[in-house]
Order: C-alpha cells, then sequence, then structure tokens
C-alpha cells in the first residue's frame, strides 16, 4: 500500500525492537487495517500503541527479510463487511514477551490522501496484501502458520485475481473502482466563479491498470443522474485529480453537483463518482486564487525564493494586505504554514524545513484589506537536490557516535541529560586544512512540552518539571528564548481565567487541543487570547449544561432550557440541534463521546441516548439507567468504554456492557459532574449540604477519596497534564494542575501572541585538532547558536524536530579534524537525528 510511507513505531513496538536487538525472535502476526483519525498528540508520539479504529485483521502467512526490511505479506477479504471505508491506518502486530500481541509499526494518512478503498462485501474480494517494516539488524522473523490458512501461495492469488478470464466483473471493478470527490466538499455555500473540483488518486490493488485521463462533470442540482452535463470536460490528462473549472460556467446563489469519471489503461472506465451538491456564493467579489511562481521545481535548494502572481479581485476591487505560504510533504500533510507576510514581497523559506531529495507541495494565498484571504493556489510540486551545500563543503556526521554518556550508538539519549559525542571527522588526504565551521544539528524531540492552555506572552506554564533553570534556552515557535524566573507550583490552590462578560459558566470540555465553555447565554471557544462566542441557530437558546470536543473535530452541546442536543462540524460557524426532547424537565442534561463513532446524551429522566458521531442521527432509544435512577445529570466514559452516569439523590452508577445492567458504585448522593483522567481514575463533583467535595475513586478501588473541598464544582474535564474544574459559584474556570507545573517568565521575548508548545534548546559544542588527535571532554569548547526553528516533517518514527545552526567560527589555528558535542538540558529527552558541518579551507 504505497500511501503509507513513514511506518513508525509505537512505544511498545520500538521496545520490542530493542529486544530483538538482544536477540529476542521478531513473530510478526496480524496485518491491520483501519478508517480512523491520529490527533496531533498520537502523531507527536511516534503512532499510537492501538490504530484508532481497526476494520480488517489479515493474518500474516508470508515474510520475506532483506537486511533490516521485512515485507509481511496476507491476504484480506471484505467477508461480512457491511460497508466499504477509505483505508487510513495501517500497522503489522508482533507478539512481545511481555505484553503478547502488540502493535509493531503503524502508520496514518488522512482521508484526503487515502486512496485505497476497501469495497464492502457483495463484490467477492481476496486479494494479497504486503506492508514493509523494519527490523534490527540480523534479527530472526518468523510467523506462525496455522492450519485454516489457504494453501495457495500469495503469487498463485495475485496471477488468479489478474487473470481476466477469472473475475471479469470483479477485474474491472477492481482495475477502475468508483472515484471519490473531494471538493468542492458536499453542502458548501461559499464557491467562487472558477471552484477547483478535486478527486481522491485512483487506486487498485492489482498491478498494471494505470490512470491516464479523468472526465470532470457539473450539472444543475436537479439532474441527479447527470443527464444534461452543463460542462463535460471529456478525458484529461493533465488534470488526473485537480480541476480548475473555467470561467463563465457558474453563475451566483445556484445549486450544482459535479462529479468525476476515471480513465484506466485497457479501455476500462470506472463508474461516476458521487456527486457532490454545492452552491455558489451570493455574490463573485472575493480575492482571485493566485498561481504560484517557483524559478525551479526540480533540484530545489533549501531556502526557494517563493512569490505569487499579482493580487486580484473578482468581481470588484480591494487593497492587497498580507500574503500567506504552505509547504505539503509528499503524503499532502501540511508540515508548516508560515505567519502572515508584508504583501507583495517575495519570500525565502526557512531553513531546516526541506529536506534533500524529497517530494514537496508549495501553496500560497493572499489577503485582502476588506475581503479577506482567498483560496490557496494550486500547489506546485518540488523534489529537492540530493544535497544542500552553504559554504566550501559539507561534511555529514553519520550514524554512529564514538562517545556518549548514557546514550546509544545511534545517537538517542537513554536518560535525561545525556550528552552526546559524534564520531570525528578526518579531512581527505591532499586536501587543505579547515580553518572555519558552522554546524546544523536536527533534534529530534522525544519530549515536545505542550503548554498548558492558561499560558499568556508573559509566561510559559509546562505541565509537571522539566528541569529548566532560569537562563535556560527554550525553542518556541517564534524562535529562542530565555527563561526568567523559574517558579514550581503544586497547584494546592486555584487559578483563575479570564471570563465572557455578563454570563455565567456551567460546564467545560478540552480536547483536541481546543477549550470550550458553555455559559447561561452562548457556548464559548478560548481562541489563545480571547473568548469566541458561538450561538445556536434556535432562537433563545441558553443554559448550556454539557459540552463535548469529538476526535473529528466536531462540537456536541446541551442546551438544558430548550431540551435540545446540538452539533457543530469543522469548518461552520454555528450550532444546530440534532435532536429535541420533549419537556424542559426530562430533556438532555450532559454530553459525552463514547467512542469514535458514537455520541452519548443523558436524558434527565434517567437514561443516555446514542447518536451517530457523524451524521447526528439516532443509533439507540434511552438506555434504561437502572432502577430508581431519575434527576440524572452527569455522564462519564471510562478507558474501558464504560458509562457511568450520576445525578440527585441516587448512586452514581457504572455499566460494563452498553447500559443492559448497571451498579451502583456510592451511595445515594447529589452529583454534579463526573469524569475519568488518564490513568483511569474517576473524579466525582459532590454535593452533601453544607459540604461540597471533589473527590476521586481510584482505578481498581471502590473508595472515594477526597480531592479537595468546599468548592462547588459544577462541570471537570481533563487535559494532558492539567484538569479544568468550573466553579459555579464564583462563575469562573479554574484550572487544577495533575501534580505539579513549572511557571517559566518569558517577558523579555515581547511575544505578539502565546506560543503552542517549547522545547529544550540543546548547548551545541564543538572539539577541533590535528590529523592525530584524540579529544576528550575538556576537547569540547561551546559554540554559540545563530537561530533555531521548530519543524513538523516526515520522519517515520518522530516527526517533531528543531533545527539548530550554530554562529560560523573561525579557529584560531586551522584544524583536520573535527567532532560535535549535543547536550540536551538536564530533564530532556532528545534524540541527535543529523549533524551537517559546512566548513571552509585554506586556500
Amino acid at each position: 500500500m504505497s500511501d503509507f510511507r513513514k511506518m513508525r513505531w509505537p512505544s511498545k513496538g520500538a521496545d520490542l525492537l530493542l529486544k530483538t536487538q538482544a536477540g529476542t525472535k521478531l513473530v510478526l502476526k496480524n496485518i491491520l487495517i483501519g478508517a480512523g483519525t491520529w490527533t496531533d498528540e498520537f502523531q507527536a508520539s511516534g503512532a499510537p500503541d492501538e490504530l484508532v479504529d481497526v476494520r480488517r485483521k489479515i493474518a500474516v502467512t508470508k515474510v520475506e527479510q532483506d537486511g533490516t526490511k521485512v515485507v509481511a505479506s496476507g491476504l484480506v477479504t471484505n467477508d461480512d463487511l457491511e460497508n466499504g471505508f477509505h483505508v487510513t491506518e495501517l500497522g503489522v502486530t508482533a507478539e512481545h514477551p511481555d505484553f503478547g500481541e502488540v502493535l509493531y509499526m503503524a502508520d496514518w494518512v488522512p482521508l484526503e490522501k487515502a486512496s485505497y478503498f476497501h469495497d464492502k462485501s457483495g463484490t467477492p474480494l481476496e486479494a494479497p496484501v504486503s506492508v514493509a517494516v523494519t527490523v534490527s539488524p540480523n534479527a530472526e522473523v518468523g510467523i506462525v502458520i496455522e492450519d485454516r490458512f489457504y494453501s495457495a501461495s500469495l503469487l498463485d492469488l495475485d496471477d488468479h485475481n489478474n487473470d481476466k478470464h477469472a473475475h471479469p466483473n470483479l477485474f474491472k471493478s477492481m482495475a477502475a473502482p468508483q472515484p471519490t470527490m473531494l471538493a468542492p466538499v458536499n453542502g458548501d455555500d461559499n464557491v467562487g466563479a472558477t471552484p477547483l473540483l478535486r478527486c481522491l488518486p485512483h487506486s487498485t490493488i492489482l498491478k498494471g491498470p494505470e490512470h491516464y485521463a479523468t472526465t470532470w462533470l457539473l450539472t444543475e442540482a436537479a439532474d441527479t443522474k447527470f443527464a444534461t452535463p452543463i460542462h463535460d470536460s471529456g478525458p484529461l490528462t493533465t488534470a488526473l485529480t485537480e480541476y480548475e473549472l473555467p470561467s463563465g460556467i457558474v453563475v451566483e446563489s445556484h445549486q450544482y453537483r459535479s462529479a468525476c469519471i476515471h480513465h484506466v489503461s485497457g479501455g476500462l472506465i470506472s463508474v461516476r463518482a458521487e456527486a457532490t451538491l454545492w452552491t455558489t456564493r451570493a455574490e463573485f467579489t472575493y480575492p482571485k486564487r493566485p498561481t504560484m511562481l517557483l524559478s525551479s521545481t526540480t533540484n530545489v535548494y533549501e531556502q526557494p525564493m517563493l512569490s505569487m502572481s499579482a493580487f486580484e479581485v473578482v468581481g470588484g476591487a480591494d487593497t492587497h494586505a498580507a500574503d500567506q505560504y504552505q509547504v505539503k510533504n509528499g503524503d499532502g500533510v501540511v508540515i508548516w504554514t508560515s505567519p502572515e507576510l508584508t504583501a507583495g514581497e517575495p519570500y525565502k523559506l526557512i531553513a531546516g524545513l526541506l529536506k534533500t531529495g524529497r517530494d514537496y507541495t508549495i501553496e500560497g494565498r493572499q489577503r485582502g484589506t476588506v475581503l479577506g484571504w482567498s483560496e490557496w493556489a494550486i500547489g506546485v510540486e518540488i523534489h529537492t537536490a540530493p544535497a544542500f551545500v552553504s559554504a566550501d563543503e559539507a561534511v555529514y556526521v553519520g550514524d554512529t557516535w564514538l562517545e556518549y554518556m548514557q546514550a546509544s550508538a545511534a545517537g538517542v539519549a537513554l536518560d535525561t541529560g545525556a550528552v552526546l559525542r559524534s564520531n570525528p571527522v578526518l579531512q581527505d588526504v591532499g586536501e587543505g586544512n579547515w580553518i572555519s565551521h558552522q554546524v546544523r544539528v536536527v533534534m529530534r524531540l522525544i519530549q515536545l512540552w505542550s503548554l498548558l492552555p492558561d499560558t499568556s506572552n508573559a509566561k510559559l506554564v509546562i505541565a509537571g518539571n522539566p528541569g529548566i533553570s532560569a537562563g535556560d534556552k527554550l525553542l518556541l515557535d517564534s524562535g529562542i528564548v530565555n527563561a526568567g524566573s523559574v517558579a514550581f507550583s503544586d497547584f494546592s490552590g486555584f487559578k483563575s481565567w479570564a471570563l465572557p462578560a455578563d454570563d455565567k459558566i456551567r460546564c467545560v470540555d478540552y480536547s483536541a487541543g481546543e477549550l470550550w465553555i458553555g455559559c447561561d447565554k452562548k457556548l464559548y471557544r478560548w481562541n489563545g487570547t480571547s473568548w469566541d462566542p458561538f450561538v445556536s441557530s434556535y432562537a433563545g437558546s441558553r443554559e448550556w449544561q454539557g459540552v463535548a470536543i469529538h476526535p473529528n473535530g466536531s462540537v456536541w452541546a446541551v442546551d438544558m432550557y430548550r431540551a435540545k442536543l446540538h452539533r457543530r462540524l469543522p469548518g461552520e460557524t454555528e450550532f444546530t440541534p440534532v435532536y429535541t426532547h420533549a419537556g424542559y424537565n426530562a430533556g438532555p442534561r450532559a454530553v459525552a463521546i463514547i467512542n469514535s463513532d458514537t455520541v452519548g446524551v443523558l436524558i434527565y429522566s434517567g437514561g443516555v441516548r446514542t447518536h451517530d458521531a457523524k451524521t447526528g442521527a439516532l443509533v439507540t432509544e434511552v438506555l434504561d439507567g437502572g432502577p430508581g435512577v431519575s434527576l440524572t445529570q452527569a455522564l462519564a466514559v471510562g478507558p474501558n468504554g464504560e458509562l457511568v452516569i450520576g445525578g440527585n439523590g441516587f448512586p452514581v452508577k457504572r455499566s460494563i456492557d452498553n447500559g443492559r445492567t448497571w451498579q451502583d458504585i456510592t451511595a445515594a448522593i447529589q452529583c454534579k459532574s463526573l469524569d475519568y483522567d488518564d490513568d483511569g481514575n474517576l473524579f466525582i463533583s459532590w454535593y452533601a449540604h453544607p459540604n461540597r467535595y471533589l473527590k476521586m475513586i481510584p482505578a481498581g478501588s471502590s473508595s472515594p477519596s477526597v480531592v479537595v473541598d468546599n468548592v462547588y464544582v459544577n462541570d471537570i474535564s481533563f487535559s494532558a497534564g492539567g484538569k479544568f474544574y468550573v466553579d459555579a459559584t464564583a462563575t469562573t474556570p479554574i484550572l487544577y494542575g495533575d501534580t505539579c507545573a513549572t511557571e517559566i517568565d518569558i517577558t523579555a521575548a515581547a511575544l505578539d501572541n502565546p506560543p503552542d508548545a517549547a522545547a529544550p534548546v540543546p548547548a551545541i559544542a564543538v572539539a577541533t585538532g590535528a590529523e592525530d588527535a584524540v579529544f576528550t571532554a575538556d576537547d569540547y569548547t561551546a559554540v554559540s547558536i545563530e537561530s533555531a526553528t521548530l519543524i513538523t516533517d516526515d520522519d517515520p518514527v518522530n516527526p517533531n524536530a528543531v533545527v539548530i545552526d550554530t554562529a560560523e567560527t573561525v579557529e584560531a589555528t586551522s584544524f583536520r579534524k573535527i567532532a560535535v558535542q549535543v547536550e540536551p538540558p538536564v530533564g530532556t529527552l532528545t534524540a541527535a537525528d543529523e549533524v551537517v558541518i559546512n566548513m571552509d579551507k585554506q586556500g
């Protein structure tokens, strides 16, 4: 499956890799394919320990090993598959001596890049699938074959499925499958005069069929069968997945349907894609989509100069206010977006982002003073040069490290604050001595600190104790800052937040990098500096008693007063009702994410109603909360999917079988809110007049303990490194630390906006000497850091990195040997991924 180019290790897979280096046999078990979405948190840690949404489990029946590369193969079918899906997740499992079957390596691609569609049953499918994984050198790799496996070889099956006389209908449907439209998205009501029609790339697991042309179709909304298309492009060989509709075809405030057809070698033509329905803008007055202008698209160097065509407005006039660029990697994932840049000025791309010999796509857009941003330009694909050389010559420090303290031979720190020393590099015989050096180090960030959401322009708040001292260098997305005063807090007290004006807070949720609160009048999202208000399309909505953020980006909220459950999809500006209960006194009171497919809403009269997370449609009627349950108002979902409900005058109840049976886990209490932390501890907001508590039931225990007393907690939400409480008495949301936090003064940085993340900046030192020099610790001299950039690239293990450039240093005497030392701050774990030294020679 060529979509998946950066297989990476989950934590248990990485541990298994280390064990195979020590002699443990690697037994590969299953290939997993799924349809889930990985969050930024998942990607930052390499890969999750489990795929988000596993759809098929394929036994590994064959392995082929070539050094450190192993190709695992199996046979995939679509038996009993009710619905087809685009494959966005791929993984391979293996037998771990301590944990049993674990996810060994995995990868994920966004939906728009997922070219493989696994069809539903009804169209018989038996096809080979192979996945390449990395193993340690000389590792012993094996599989377990069970009697139920097919006796035919994978090659036999492959030849059979490519035989046109074996499965003629199957062959056609697999060689030319139905394409999928991506843009304009279904329901878009803001489409311009020359819309960009886009589809997923053609995909087939068969060998041979190639996609050589695409026909693009446009018709009126009422013409569902495309009987009389308004526009038929005919087969285009230069617009396979993207086509800009010519001007003058669509009109304002009008609905259209668009679709495409793929033409495949061998005379095969796909069925028409399922059409998307969209509406054009009310007025065709907007900044025109610009055109990217690059001097070269091949052999591109590290910092190409970017520019766009002149600013133009469709149907009116405006002033060019700003430009912006973004870079996508070879998989189409955005890895960097620039800040707003001076309008019309060429821009030199930042150093350290592009790697040698890679494919990237560059896009840009322009902002008008009044009309706002244009659409992104059609991306220009580039391929970088095989090497970037900026001085007389460049030398590369390889993967081996001659000296290291508490570190592996590959330069990965095994303990916090490990000092890494590279192998020395020697000048070639007959070449002149070196006289200066400038070092570039790419550091893989095993730890990238996420900042707690109450950061300001004056301080950083990092969960836990990162080991930072006053004066240490910290890297933000805006550059390097020096830590001022550093204070450690155990958060035994509460910390207040800025509040929406004239409103009373009732609920809170922090997930997927967003913080939402529900108040009496409106819902609010924190944008980093202030609260963005959102209202329901139902006039008069108020008393927002519950809010939950789904990993797919949708936000769900309960309007208690109007007895409604509302949903806001990504990109929408309003909340719309998806369910209304009859009667205020028996309506919904809380909402929670049950799993990737389902959202649960708690009914005040006693039970849980579930809805489809994608469509909002009803999945189940109210699940009975057990005997004696009424006045329910708190809902939580445990780490194993169990449902927990609480309310006024009955015990907190838990169901581990999706609401069929319930068990009491407290005495009868007045429960205001419930939530689990990442460790499986259940927190309960508990009111027993005149006392108020926040209590915790530890995982595996049934005895609650008091976390804090004499506080009225109306709602609670957990996030990595912190807990958010709502104090209904003071009407302020309050941050309560998980264990401790570090507050770092960065007032001197004078930032325009608070940062999102911080990373440690290591100290760089260099040792130089004669050809026969043997370097010791005393030979390394610190060199000043000129710049550092926080990037995300396509590294298969950890995409978070910092690129550090030192200032050029001219040595007092010429030298022939050089080595580099990297010293991360104490308390951090860092891997030195690449070291390149630019150097000048005498003469």
